[in-house]
C-alpha cells in the first residue's frame, strides 16, 4: 500500500459501490491499512459517505471499537455536515450490536438521542434480551424517552413484558418506566399486558410500582379483564392472576370500562362460577352495560345453566336487552344448550316472538351456527323443535346485510343437519319466492 501512495494512487478513488479506499478497508476489518491510509499526506476524506454508510457507520458494523477509536482519534466526527445523514442512526445500529464502550464514547458527541427510524424506534427501542443493561442506563441517562412508543405502539417496557424479559423489565421500572403508560388501543398498557400474557412475577412487579390504576385501557378493558383473556397459560393460568389480582389491595374489582362494561361480564365469559361468585361478594355490578349494552346475564348464556341460575338468584335482569335489541333467548340459543333455552322460556315464554333490530326472532339465531366460544351444535335440532312447539314463526324473513332471509335459507347456508332443513322447508309457493332458490 505505502508503495501505491509513492507511485500516486488515489484516496479518493471509489469502486463502483461508491466506497473509498478507506471504506473498503474498514468494511473488510483491516486495521493495519486503515492505519496507514490515516496518517498519509495528504489523506482521505475522512466524512466521505456512500450508500448511506460513512467510515464510522461501517467501523461499528465491521470493525468494532478498534477501527471505531482509530476514526475518532483521527478526527473524524459523527456530526460533520457531510456525513451528519449517514450518521443518523448510527447509535441504533450500536445498541443492536450492544457495543457499549463504543455507546459511551459516540454519547460524548451529542448525537440525537431520540431520532427515530423507518419502524418508528429510538436506540432504546432498539434493545433486545441480550443488551447489555448499561446501554440501557446509558441512553436514559444522556435524556433518551424511556416511555417511547415504536410504531406498533408499545414502549420499552411493554416489549419486556411481552417477551418476559423479567430482569430487564425490573431495570426500566427502576429507572423511571411507567406501568400504566398508555399504549395502543388493542395493548392498553405494560400491566394489562402483563396480566393479559405476562408471568406471575412480572405483574408483581409492576403492582409494586407506583401508578395510576386505570379503569378503560382500550380493547383490553380493565386489567382484570386482561387477565380473563389470557390464551397461553405457560407463564401462569388466568385463574392463578385472578385470583392474585382479587386479594392485592390495590386492585378495585368494581372498575369497569367502556368496551366491556363490569367485571363481571368478562368473567361471565371467560371463567368460571367460583370468579364470578368472588365478584358478586364483592359488590360488583350486576347490571352494568358494555359498548354494546350487553349485561353479565347476556355473557352467562354462553358457559351453561348453573351461572344462569346463580345470577338469577342475585338480582340478574333476564328482561334486559342490548343495543341491538336482543334479549335472554337470542342469547341462550346462540349457545346451542337446549336446558338454556327451555329455562327461559318456561320464564318469559313471549321472547320467542321478539325481534332483534334487523328483525332477527331467537329462531333465526338458533340456525345461525356459531362455532366459537364453546357453544354447542347438536342440540340445535332439539332448539329449533322446542322453539315451535312454543309458537316461533318458520316462515318469517328478516333482513341480512344484502338480502332478506328465511330460517330454511340459512338453516342450508350453516349446512346444518338434513332433518333441521327439512323441518324449516318452506312450502312449494314459498320456496319459489325466496331469493335463495332463485340463485
Amino acid at each position: 500500500m505505502e508503495t501505491a501512495f509513492e507511485q500516486g494512487a488515489d484516496l479518493e478513488s471509489k469502486r463502483d459501490s461508491g466506497k473509498t479506499p478507506l471504506m473498503v478497508a474498514i468494511t473488510w476489518s483491516r486495521p493495519r491499512s486503515v492505519e496507514v491510509l490515516l496518517t498519509h499526506k495528504p489523506g482521505p476524506d475522512l466524512h466521505a459517505s456512500s450508500l448511506g454508510d460513512s467510515p464510522l457507520t461501517l467501523a461499528v458494523r465491521y470493525g468494532g471499537s478498534q477501527l471505531l477509536h482509530m476514526l475518532l482519534d483521527a478526527g473524524i466526527t459523527p456530526r460533520h455536515r457531510d456525513a451528519i445523514e449517514a450518521n443518523k442512526l448510527i447509535l441504533h445500529e450500536i445498541v443492536r450490536l450492544n457495543h457499549v464502550d463504543i455507546l459511551r464514547r459516540l454519547l460524548l458527541y451529542n448525537l440525537p438521542i431520540n431520532a427515530k427510524d423507518a419502524a418508528g424506534n429510538t436506540p432504546l427501542n432498539c434493545i433486545t434480551t441480550s443488551t447489555n443493561p448499561e446501554i440501557i442506563r446509558l441512553l436514559i441517562q444522556r435524556g433518551a424517552y424511556i416511555d417511547y412508543k415504536d410504531n406498533v405502539g408499545l414502549t420499552p417496557l411493554a416489549w419486556r413484558v411481552t417477551l418476559d424479559d423479567w430482569e430487564k423489565a425490573k431495570l426500566f421500572l427502576q429507572l423511571g418506566a411507567c406501568p400504566d403508560a398508555q399504549l395502543s388501543y388493542m395493548s392498553g398498557t405494560p400491566l394489562h399486558l402483563a396480566c393479559n400474557i405476562g408471568s406471575l412475577e412480572m405483574i408483581e412487579a409492576l403492582f409494586l410500582e407506583d401508578f395510576r390504576m386505570s379503569g378503560d385501557a382500550g380493547i383490553m378493558g380493565t386489567i382484570f379483564q386482561a387477565a380473563c383473556q389470557r390464551v397461553d397459560e405457560s407463564r401462569g393460568s388466568a385463574h392463578v392472576v385472578l385470583e392474585y389480582l382479587l386479594e392485592g389491595p390495590k386492585f378495585d374489582p368494581t372498575m369497569s370500562s367502556r368496551h366491556r362494561g363490569s367485571n363481571l361480564s368478562t368473567a361471565c365469559f371467560f371463567t368460571d362460577l367460583q370468579i364470578v361468585k368472588r365478584l358478586v361478594e364483592l359488590k360488583v355490578s350486576i347490571n352494568k352495560e358494555d359498548i354494546l349494552g350487553r349485561r353479565p346475564v347476556h355473557f352467562v348464556l354462553y358457559k351453561g345453566l348453573e351461572l344462569v341460575e346463580y345470577l338469577s338468584t342475585k338480582g340478574a335482569d333476564f328482561s334486559a336487552t342490548d343495543l341491538m335489541k336482543r334479549n335472554v333467548l337470542h342469547f341462550g340459543v346462540a349457545s346451542g344448550r337446549l336446558e338454556l333455552v327451555t329455562y327461559i322460556l318456561d320464564r318469559n315464554p313471549d321472547f320467542v316472538h321478539r325481534e332483534d333490530c334487523d328483525g332477527w326472532t331467537p329462531f333465526f339465531w338458533a340456525v345461525r351456527e356459531c362455532l366459537l366460544w364453546g357453544t354447542e351444535s347438536n342440540q340445535r335440532g332439539a332448539i329449533t323443535e322446542a322453539l315451535i312447539v312454543r309458537g316461533a314463526s318458520i316462515p318469517t324473513q328478516a333482513q341480512g346485510i344484502d338480502r332478506q332471509w328465511t330460517p330454511y335459507e340459512l338453516a342450508r347456508y350453516y349446512t346444518l343437519s338434513g332433518d333441521i332443513i327439512k323441518a324449516l322447508a318452506p312450502t312449494r309457493e314459498a320456496a319459489q319466492k325466496s331469493d335463495y332458490a332463485a340463485a
